[in-house]
């Protein structure tokens, strides 16, 4: 939670080298954990914002990542 709402901030900010950080950490680990609709919308946002740079479509994605995490929330306390 705490990476998904840093994601939040650096789109606030518009501190897209911390943003693609930190879509590429939630990004593996969703994909280890077998989230891969999370994983995805982290590889969109990465590739969106890798160059410390992004589109105007950046806070929609960081808004999908947002959906996806909240939708895994029942998996992740699963695991718990």
């Amino acid at each position: 939670a705490q990476s998904i709402d840093g994601l939040e901030r650096g789109c606030e900010a518009g501190d897209w080298q911390t943003v693609s950080r930190l879509a590429h950490s939630v990004k593996s680990s969703a994909a280890t954990l077998g989230l891969m609709r999370l994983s995805e919308a982290c590889r969109a946002l990465e590739f969106d914002t890798q160059k410390a740079t992004a589109s105007e479509g950046a806070p929609v994605l960081v808004a999908r990542v947002r959906d996806q995490f909240e939708q895994a929330l029942p998996t992740l306390k699963g695991l718990s």
